[in-house]
């Protein structure tokens, strides 16, 4: 399982990998599905970790869908 400062920084990751790419449809699909693989299965966290999960997930989620490359 991962800590979830592996998490925020995976996500830091992908975000900067995101950044260098050209803005489309599915912008960010790959690396939201690289994520969930990362945290592989969610439901081997405690309840509050899952839930902090969750919203890590949603805010990287909602990022991706309004980047607009600045």
């Amino acid at each position: 399982m991962k800590t979830i400062k592996q998490i925020e920084k995976k996500i830091e990751k992908l975000k900067a990998k995101l950044k260098n790419k050209t803005i489309c449809e599915d912008f960010g699909d790959k690396e939201i599905r690289e994520l969930d693989l990362y945290i592989d299965m969610i439901y081997d966290y405690d309840y509050s970790t899952r839930q902090e999960i969750f919203s890590l997930k949603n805010n990287f989620f909602n990022w991706c869908g309004t980047y607009n490359g600045k």
